[in-house]
Order: structure tokens, then sequence, then C-alpha cells
């Protein structure tokens, strides 16, 4: 197989890992963004 980053087996895994943390950070917030903007615009529309 050879390890990646020469000689580092856990480089690309944890970095792969924090991207992943990261991209479902970021989702979680624009989903909950999205809701407040919804939820103000329906308020304000009534």
């Amino acid at each position: 197989m050879g390890l990646p980053n020469g000689g580092d087996p856990y480089g690309n895994r944890v970095f792969i890992v924090s991207k992943v943390a990261v991209v479902m950070t970021v989702a979680q917030a624009d989903f909950n963004m999205c809701r407040w903007i919804a939820y103000t615009a329906k308020r304000v529309t009534k």
C-alpha cells in the first residue's frame, strides 16, 4: 500500500475527517440561517 505523506499514516485521514467536520458545521449553520430567514419573512409578511 505505502504510507501517504512520506510515512505519515494518519495525515490524510485526519485531514479528510476535519474537512468533513467543517462541511457539516457549515451546512448546519446554513440550515439554521435559512430557517431563521424563513421564520422572519413569515412574520413580516403576515
